[in-house]
């Protein structure tokens, strides 16, 4: 694998059943959901120590792929981080990271980009 830099423009990332490796940088200064399908989300809501928010789908089944594969099509992992900007803390310091996931029993409202 070869790491590469790529700007999504979208306010939006969709699976369709391809490979999904991205990190989004400051991503906790902006508001994530994530809609499995279904008429329920979830909002991601890194709070503090957490700056950036990664996103996996290994994608659809490749020919000569193992059959119990089958069930990845159907589940992303997301997770948060601080991978952009490197942190160093000194022998005996501490840190501290809050990320909070709710669930939405309910679809969401179409965001409406760009107005404030």
């Amino acid at each position: 694998r070869r790491p590469q830099l790529s700007l999504n423009e979208e306010d939006y990332i969709h699976f369709r059943g391809q490979r999904v490796d991205a990190t989004f940088v400051s991503a906790a200064e902006a508001t994530v959901a994530v809609c499995p399908g279904d008429a329920a989300h979830f909002e991601l809501q890194p709070r503090r120590g957490f700056k950036d928010m990664m996103v996996y789908h290994p994608g659809g089944l490749e020919e000569g792929s193992r059959a119990d594969s089958e069930a990845s099509r159907f589940w992303a992992a997301v997770g948060t981080g601080t991978t952009s900007v490197p942190l160093s803390l000194a022998a005996g310091d501490e840190w501290c990271g809050e990320f909070v996931v709710r669930f939405h029993n309910r679809y969401w409202k179409e965001p409406v980009f760009g107005e404030e």
